[in-house]
Formats: C-alpha cells, structure tokens, sequence
C-alpha cells in the first residue's frame, strides 16, 4: 500500500510538471504568434521594415536615423523583447560597417554571393600540383568573398527574415494547420545546413592533410 501511494504520488507530480511544461510552451508559442501585435512588436517590425525598404543596394545609407528608431524601441519586462531590443540595436550599429565596406568592396553596388562559386571551385581537378593549386585559390577566394557579402549584409538579411516573419505569422490558422509541414521542413533545412558544415569540415581537413603531405614532398626532395 505505501509503495503504491508513493508511485502514485511520483507519477501525480510528473504528470503536475508536464502540464505546467505544456502550459509553458503555450504561451511562449501564443506569444510568438502575436509577437507584432503589441507596442514592441509594432516599432520593431517598423524598424525592421525601414532597412528592408532600402533595398540591398541601400539598406546602410540611414543608418544613423535607424540607430535611433532601434534605441527607442520599447525597454519592457518581456525576456524576449529585451533580448529582441539587444540584437536591434546591435544590428542596427553594424549598418555604418556595412556602409564602409560597400564604399570599398562593392563601388558599383552590392553583388549577391552565388553558393555555386563554392561548389564550382571544390569541384574543380586536383590530378596535379598545378591543379591542386588553382583549386585552392579558387576555393580560398570563392570563401572569401562569401564571408564579405555575409559580412556586408548581415543587418539586411536578419531586418528581412523579420519582416517575414511578420508576414507569415498574419495567417495564424494557416499555421497552426500546417504545423507538422512547417516543422518537417524546419528539421530538414536544419539537418542539411549540418550536413553542409560537415562536408566542408571534410573538405577543409582534405586539403589542410594534401598540403601538408606536398610539404612534407617538397622537403624530401
């Protein structure tokens, strides 16, 4: 008899702690959902959409009057809008970089980074040391460019993905309908940028292991 009303009492609080948990992401998604309904999220999809506005080739030059609207968003009790207001701000002060390094990068605007470049250049032959060498440099500049159009365009990219968030979120019912899709396709752009990174992973110890076996060629010679 006790050690039954001790297992009922163990599983009467996990079934108590599973229902606040649900109680809990309930709100959390309720919130998120209707996250641009009230004052924060009015002045931050505000925001958001002014740098969006300028285009790609425009996003950074008002970026004094954009640190500002950033600085005044709403400072409130919510955890999220405080860490909202955080990467605002933050994102809001890297338009003056971006603006500096179109200004030397890109003088005849900025160039969308094609993906392909990368793959082009790992596919490119390596039967020789001549080959391997190319390979390299087209690899090493094809990565240097995608880090600086990253770089360059942070702050439209991230303003952007808010801005359709926003506009995702006006359907609600849609949503919530086509959950188990929105999930399955979440789960899988996840698991292919994870295989992305890792192939690259490969890719980079690839060449750094035939780089230092031609050092080791070289020296034998």
């Amino acid at each position: 008899m006790r050690a039954d009303a001790i297992r009922n009492a163990k599983q009467a609080i996990n079934d108590a702690r599973e229902f606040n948990a649900a109680v809990e992401r309930a709100a959390f998604v309720m919130h998120e959902l209707t996250r641009f309904d009230n004052e924060f999220g009015k002045k931050q999809l505000e925001l958001c959409r002014k740098i969006v506005s300028g285009g790609e080739n425009g996003f950074y030059k008002n970026s004094a009057e954009i640190l500002a609207l950033a600085e005044a968003l709403p400072e409130t009790n919510v955890k999220e809008e405080r860490v909202w207001r955080k990467q605002e701000i933050r994102n809001a002060k890297a338009l003056a970089k971006s603006a500096r390094l179109v200004k030397k990068y890109y003088p005849d605007g900025v160039i969308d980074f094609d993906p392909q470049s990368v793959e082009d250049a790992y596919n490119l032959p390596d039967d020789d040391a001549k080959k391997a060498k190319i390979r390299r440099a087209a690899m090493k500049d094809a990565s240097r460019r995608q880090n600086m159009y990253a770089t360059v365009a942070a702050p439209y990219l991230t303003a952007k993905r808010t801005v359709a968030l926003a506009e995702g979120y006006k359907d609600i019912d849609t949503i919530i309908s086509d959950y188990d899709r929105i999930v399955c396709e979440r789960n899988e752009k996840l698991e292919a940028e994870r295989l992305e990174e890792e192939k690259l992973e490969l890719e980079r110890k690839t060449d750094r292991e035939r780089y230092e076996a031609q050092k080791k060629l070289k020296s034998r010679k």
